[in-house]
């Protein structure tokens, strides 16, 4: 996943609001979001290569994302997917905090990676490449190919564009959120990061949206938590050319059980 945004606690209505974009080959094949697990009992969207996933949200209330840390001098072919961390950790019922440390104790196991993961004890965020679990307390926070909140500036534009929205007064805007997802804005060279793939790939890689010949944003996701205990997964799938993907926006949703609050 290319850049996250996880609101907690930013809207009257909602505990969670986490948009997404998913950027990836277009000939990766992938399954569309749907009900998985045993009792399928957690959404998500699935890496038919990996085996894994870069979002899922269980019926337990627990939630899982994560992006890859840019880094193409480190990259081992031999590393497990990293998507396989998402899957299992909103699957498993161990303690969040524990299956983080854990994770950490173990740093070269994968390539590099950011871990978002919520439930009921709360929020974290924990890398590969910092070797820490952190708790996040209420805010918006970014997140893309580096660590939590990276001013990167796809990052600092997205995270201030979705306070946009957040703060509108009424019901929250999910086509907004959805526009915010969609912004393609190429800013100057000067304020491209040096990730080690060179100027040409930077460029391609900087907008909130990115599309070219051969990769770009394959989904772009929503997870609403609201103050009821009811979530919705929101999933838009763009189609682009040489993908597996359809085009089509899926919506489910369930309620998180000891979740209600006002």
């Amino acid at each position: 996943m290319c850049l996250m945004l996880i609101a907690c606690n930013c809207h009257p209505d909602y505990r969670l609001v986490l948009a997404s974009n998913r950027d990836e080959l277009y000939c990766r094949k992938t399954d569309p979001l749907a009900f998985r697990g045993h009792g399928t009992d957690m959404l998500c969207g699935l890496d038919l290569e990996g085996g894994g996933t870069w979002l899922a949200a269980a019926r337990s209330g627990r939630i899982a994302a994560l992006t890859n840390v840019r880094e193409p001098g480190r990259m081992r072919a031999d590393a497990p997917s990293r998507g396989l961390l998402v899957s299992g950790c909103a699957a498993s019922d161990q303690p969040l905090d524990q299956i983080l440390e854990a994770l950490m104790r173990q740093p070269d196991q994968h390539n590099g990676f950011n871990l978002i993961a919520a439930d009921r004890t709360g929020m974290y965020y924990c890398s590969n490449r910092t070797g820490s679990v952190c708790r996040l307390s209420d805010g918006l926070y970014g997140l893309s190919n580096h660590g939590l909140d990276t001013p990167w500036s796809k990052v600092s534009r997205a995270r201030e564009l979705i306070a946009g929205v957040l703060a509108k007064p009424g019901e929250l805007d999910t086509e907004a959120l959805f526009d915010v997802l969609l912004d393609d804005a190429q800013p100057p060279d000067a304020a491209l990061p040096d990730t080690g793939v060179g100027p040409a790939w930077e460029r391609i890689l900087a907008p909130i949206f990115i599309h070219s010949d051969i990769y770009g944003i394959r989904t772009s996701s929503l997870v609403l938590l609201d103050r009821r205990g009811h979530l919705r997964f929101i999933e838009r799938t763009h189609g682009l050319p040489g993908s597996s993907d359809c085009p089509g926006t899926r919506e489910l949703s369930f309620s998180v059980p000891g979740t209600r609050c006002t």
